[in-house]
């Protein structure tokens, strides 16, 4: 009995935290997020220190306002631990002729990872 509620919690706790070391399935969900809202993503890791166990990431989300939101929103409801540090929001201006306008949200991230 012990076995099966340890491994549960194992997977609980492995999806909270990713792995410092291979990020990589933590950033595709991310872009796959993007995808299914429309929006361009660009991922930079974040300047500074990171601290300890934890993952600093500076995300860059381009696209309409509904889009935007619904990708801030699904961010939300990820799993893991993550702490925004910084926000911005700018609306950008469109080219004459184009009657949408696109929409940039700036986040400081720092997603939790397993200790190193």
């Amino acid at each position: 009995m012990h076995s099966v509620q340890t491994r549960k919690l194992a997977n609980l706790l492995s999806n909270f935290f990713i792995n410092y070391r291979e990020p990589v399935e933590f950033i595709e969900t991310l872009e796959d997020l993007a995808k299914k809202t429309g929006v361009i993503l660009a991922i930079d890791l974040a300047l500074g220190v990171p601290g300890a166990n934890e993952l600093p990431l500076r995300l860059n989300i381009e696209g309409s306002e509904k889009n935007v939101l619904r990708y801030l929103r699904l961010l939300e409801l990820l799993p893991n631990q993550i702490l925004v540090e910084d926000i911005g929001f700018q609306s950008i201006l469109s080219a004459p002729g184009v009657s949408l306008a696109s929409h940039r949200l700036q986040l400081s991230i720092r997603v939790s990872t397993l200790p190193k």
